[in-house]
C-alpha cells in the first residue's frame, strides 16, 4: 500500500511540475524586435526614424520591450516617444502595446505647420479574447489613432482594425484570436501654422483582457491534481 501511495505522490508530483512548465514557458515565449517609426509629412517620401528595440536611436537601449526616442523630426522640435511591449510588459500570450508621446512645434519662433505620424509594433502574440484599447492626453492639434491585429505576423501589419479614435480621449473594446499574430499602434498628430508653441501628449494602449488569468489557471490545476490523488488515497 505505501509503494502504492509513494508511486501515486510521484505521479501527483509529475502533474504539477508539468503544469507549472507548460503555464510557465508559454508565458515566456521567445520575443521578437518591437519597432519604432516616426515620419513628419513635411520631408517628403519615406520614413525619418526607425528604431528597432535596443538598436540605434534607442536611448532605453538595455531594456527588452522598451523602445525611448528623443529628437526633432519634422517641424517639431521637440519629439519624445517611447514604446512599452513584451517582455518589459505583458507576454506573448498577455499581449500589451503601449505609445506614450510628447511632441512641440514652433517652440522657437514661427512654424508652417506639420503632420507626425508614428508606429509602434510588435511580433509573435499567441492569444483568444478581448483587447480594451484607450487613449487619453492633451492637444493643441488635432489627432488621430488606430489599432491593428495582423494575422500575418506581419511588422506594422494592419489587416484587423481593433478600434480607431479622432479625438484624444476615449476607450473601444475589440475580440481577436490567432496563434501567432502582431500588434500595431499607429498615431498621426498634425499642428497648424503657429507663432507660439503648440504640444501635443498622448498614452495609447492596446492590452488583453483575459478570463481567466495566470494565478486562477495554476490555482485550478494545482487544486485538480490534489483532489484526483485524494481520491486515489482514499480508495
Amino acid at each position: 500500500m505505501k509503494k502504492i501511495r509513494k508511486s501515486n505522490n510521484l505521479k501527483m508530483l509529475t502533474g504539477i511540475f508539468v503544469c507549472l512548465v507548460v503555464l510557465t514557458f508559454g508565458i515566456q515565449a521567445a520575443h521578437g524586435l518591437p519597432t519604432l517609426t516616426l515620419n513628419a509629412s513635411s520631408t517628403g517620401a519615406g520614413v525619418d526614424q526607425t528604431i528597432v528595440d535596443n538598436g540605434t536611436g534607442d536611448i532605453q537601449n538595455t531594456i527588452d520591450g522598451r523602445i525611448l526616442f528623443s529628437g526633432t523630426v519634422g517641424n517639431f522640435d521637440v519629439v519624445v516617444t517611447e514604446g512599452f511591449t513584451k517582455p518589459n510588459i505583458g507576454s506573448a500570450t498577455a499581449p500589451e502595446l503601449d505609445l506614450y508621446s510628447v511632441q512641440i512645434s514652433s517652440l522657437f519662433g514661427a512654424s508652417p505647420g506639420d503632420t507626425l505620424e508614428i508606429e509602434f509594433s510588435e511580433t509573435g502574440f499567441d492569444y483568444t479574447g478581448n483587447f480594451e484599447v484607450s487613449v487619453n492626453g492633451f492637444t493643441d492639434g488635432t489627432v488621430s489613432f488606430d489599432a491593428y491585429a495582423d494575422a500575418s505576423n506581419a511588422l506594422f501589419g494592419k489587416d484587423t482594425t481593433l478600434a480607431s479614435f479622432t479625438t484624444i480621449e476615449g476607450s473601444q473594446t475589440a475580440f481577436f484570436s490567432d496563434d501567432e499574430f502582431s500588434l500595431t499602434a499607429l498615431a498621426s498628430v498634425t499642428h497648424g501654422a503657429s507663432s507660439s508653441p503648440l504640444q501635443t501628449s498622448f498614452d495609447f494602449l492596446i492590452v488583453s483582457v483575459p478570463e481567466l488569468d495566470t494565478a486562477l489557471l495554476l490555482g485550478i490545476c494545482l487544486f485538480g491534481f490534489v483532489g484526483i490523488q485524494w481520491r486515489r488515497n482514499r480508495a
